[in-house]
């Protein structure tokens, strides 16, 4: 999840690089700020030019693989294990893999269990993370408030994890 994090900050540093350094990006866009939900047809000839000009200018730059490449080497031993433990197990006498097996659901069950409750307390957070922009969020040293675009981006992840957070169900067992 810190390398999910980590790529999804870096691909919006890109974003926000390429908006503040590509001059044709950022005339559209502060016309766009002008103009608000007015549709484009309805803005001066020169205007759409400026807009239109800037369509295809953004440079495609993988920035979501640079996180994620310090985590290269920890999947060789997940990999390996996927691999030769079946191997293994299949010579093993049956009552082994019987409790071998056992072992297994137990496990899987739990995580399953795990995962269900990690994605609810994210969704809470999605909750929690909307409300503190009441009080102002300081992200890279610059403070929101409501209604600014990290506001709206917490409102946006909220209204994702809303349905999941307020219709939980365990698993039969656990009720």
């Amino acid at each position: 999840m810190g390398a999910v994090g980590r790529a999804a900050m870096a691909m919006i540093e890109e974003v926000r690089r390429q908006f503040t350094q590509i001059p044709e990006l950022k005339a559209a866009l502060a016309l766009m700020k002008i103009h608000g939900d007015k549709p484009v047809e309805e803005w001066s000839a020169a205007e759409q030019k400026t807009f239109h000009d800037a369509d295809g200018k953004a440079e495609y730059v993988n920035a979501s693989r640079s996180p994620l490449r310090p985590l290269s080497g920890r999947w060789l031993f997940p990999a390996l294990w996927m691999v030769v433990v079946p191997v293994v197990v299949a010579f093993l006498p049956g009552w082994v893999q019987s409790l071998l097996g056992r072992y297994a659901r137990g496990r899987y069950r739990n995580r399953c269990v795990g995962w269900r409750s990690s994605n609810r307390t994210q969704a809470v957070r999605g909750t929690n993370a909307k409300k503190s922009f009441e009080e102002g969020v300081n992200i890279n040293g610059t403070m929101y408030y409501k209604k600014s675009e990290p506001h709206k981006a917490a409102v946006v992840g909220d209204t994702v994890g809303d349905p999941f957070k307020d219709h939980f169900r365990p698993f039969p067992e656990h009720r």
